[in-house]
């Protein structure tokens, strides 16, 4: 709902909460009876959608079409790279997560209870 609020603030228009929870609601019922997907908003992919004009759901198709041909395609050169390559390329993906331990110091002050719960959930995952 938040993510559909913050798209209607910047093209003009209004969201009713209880509208967009019963189209989410709806559109989980399909997956409900079988082994599919439940209905969710991802973020970084509205955004980078919205931001370079698309406007229909076709956008879709094309990316995802788009990133079978690319796994199929381009994947098969990263096989000879060696782990300590690929152990960089994540560790450079992950930096933003590894920078919040530079505000570990802060939170403890703030909450300590919820400082242990982040620490206990980033060790285990």
């Amino acid at each position: 709902v938040s993510l559909s609020e913050m798209f209607a603030k910047k093209h003009g228009y209004t969201v009713r909460a209880n509208q967009e929870m019963y189209a989410i609601g709806f559109c989980n019922i399909i997956p409900a009876f079988f082994h599919c997907f439940t209905t969710s908003a991802a973020l970084a992919k509205t955004l980078v959608k919205e931001s370079t004009g698309c406007q229909t759901q076709i956008s879709g198709v094309i990316t995802s079409g788009l990133l079978l041909l690319v796994l199929l395609v381009i994947a098969p050169l990263f096989y000879s790279l060696q782990k300590c390559v690929l152990g960089v390329i994540t560790i450079v993906n992950l930096r933003g997560a590894l920078r919040k331990f530079l505000d570990l110091p802060k939170m403890w002050q703030v909450n300590r209870t919820d400082t242990m719960i982040w620490l206990v959930t980033m060790a285990s995952s």
